[in-house]
């Protein structure tokens, strides 16, 4: 009788089985994998910290002398990623205020990086929650630059809209920069100025920031200063006033040549005109005469009048002043 053959069928199914069987357990084993590196974990990473900031006398950045230790919850695909927890660098900016000088070490200032959690929380990005900053300050050594202290000098322009006007003069805050660079190019440099600026139609007071400009080669600190300009509606009259004299001694007596004056004034918009029109609304004042080097002398508002005006003229600019004894009978 013959011998039937043996069946491969059995033999190929289980092959068969086992590759199914391992390549679910590979499946398996990924989606458990990418599961858990999804998951949030508590970690601790290192950073090196650079640090901009306007430390007069000294170079605007420098890198930590210590690591940065922060913790927090972060996904474990960022984990894995940052698998040694170091050598990312991170970039805050810090006001010199802040900074206290290393009394060991000349140019090494120490920092609290504790008190700059907004800008940590954003360097280090969405992936990294942090909850723990150490309050232990950092080293930083600066380099020392050669500066110079000079004026600040305004070019922006104010242009207001019909019947309104600057009621002060524009202010820069702060008037005065550092500019830094070789000694040879600072001993040239005797001011900075703003970036040419026209504000045109203006009809309020303004606030906002401008550049400053600095030739090549230089750095100035700060970058950009403040402005202000106070701004209003005013309203212009035109009137003769009849002139009074203020602190004469009562045994003296100043005649004043003409008596009367013309008067060009602006006051605020809806401001009462009739206390300007009033007697002794505008005087010239004795001891301006005796100050004087001749008899000539300007007349001017009275003190209480003057708060009121945003501007004034006179016709004549200058009254002629008589001095005399004043007799009494």
């Amino acid at each position: 009788m013959a011998e039937k053959p043996h069946s491969r069928t059995g033999s190929s199914l289980s092959r068969g089985n086992i590759i199914l069987l391992m390549l679910s357990f590979l499946l398996a084993f990924v989606t458990w994998l990418a599961h858990n590196l999804t998951q949030d974990y508590m970690v601790y990473l290192q950073y090196r910290v650079k640090v901009t900031t306007n430390l007069e006398g000294y170079a605007p950045q420098a890198v930590s002398e210590e690591e940065l230790v922060l913790g927090g919850q972060a996904a474990g695909f960022y984990i894995l990623g940052r698998r040694d927890g170091r050598g990312k660098e991170l970039e805050i900016r810090a006001d010199a205020r802040f900074f206290e000088a290393d009394p060991s070490r000349p140019n090494t200032f120490l920092l609290d990086l504790s008190k700059f959690r907004d800008q940590l929380d954003d360097a280090v990005g969405t992936s990294f929650d942090v909850n723990y900053i150490p309050a232990t300050p950092l080293s930083f050594e600066f380099v020392p630059q050669s500066y110079k202290k000079v004026p600040v000098v305004s070019r922006l322009t104010v242009a207001c809209k019909p019947q309104y006007m600057e009621t002060a003069p524009l202010e820069l805050t702060p008037d005065s920069a550092l500019v830094y660079g070789n000694s040879a190019e600072l001993e040239a440099v005797t001011a900075v100025t703003t970036q040419s600026k026209e504000l045109s139609r203006v009809d309020k007071s303004l606030r906002g920031y401008v550049p400053l400009e600095v030739s090549r080669g230089l750095r100035v600190e700060p970058a950009s200063v403040a402005y202000s300009a106070s701004v209003a509606r005013y309203v212009e009259h035109r009137f003769t006033v009849d002139l009074s004299t203020v602190n004469v001694p009562s045994d003296k007596q100043l005649i004043l040549l003409p008596s009367k004056l013309e008067v060009t004034c602006r006051i605020p918009f809806g401001a009462e005109i009739a206390p300007l029109r009033a007697s002794g609304a505008f005087v010239v004042d004795y001891n301006d005469f005796l100050g004087s080097r001749s008899a000539l002398v300007a007349p001017k508002p009275d003190g209480s009048i003057a708060r009121t005006l945003f501007s004034y003229s006179c016709e004549p600019r200058f009254v002629e002043c008589i001095l005399s004894d004043n007799r009494t009978e």
